[in-house]
């Protein structure tokens, strides 16, 4: 699996942001992370979170890839992300069919209509 476009760390599933917090003087203030995911089951997934303050760079952007590899490797079988979308519309009651798209419900709207 390739990594999208805008990924910037070259791993899927790894990346790096700020969390913003506020001092009580109203100063803004930004902390860097390194971030791995990894799936553990259909709708469920892990984190590890490493601080670029407390790390450095380069060792944090390590320690989230070295804990992304270490938790795929405890990943049984494969599954879509999008299960969880299935899962959760069957749970409303709304499960869509498989052919089921935009054009095809408005072309029979019509039909009906017309």
């Amino acid at each position: 699996m390739s990594p999208r476009q805008n990924n910037k760390s070259g791993i899927t599933g790894v990346y790096c942001y700020p969390k913003k917090y506020w001092l009580k003087d109203g100063t803004e203030k930004e902390c860097w992370y390194w971030e791995a995911n990894w799936p553990l089951g259909p709708g469920e997934s892990a984190r590890a979170r490493f601080s670029v303050n407390q790390y450095g760079e380069d060792i944090a952007r390590h320690m989230a890839i070295r804990a992304r590899e270490e938790g795929m490797k405890k990943v049984e079988g494969f599954f879509w992300a999008s299960e969880k979308a299935v899962h959760r519309t069957k749970e409303k009651g709304r499960q869509r069919s498989p052919g089921m798209d935009r054009r095809s419900r408005s072309a029979k709207a019509s039909s009906r209509i017309a």
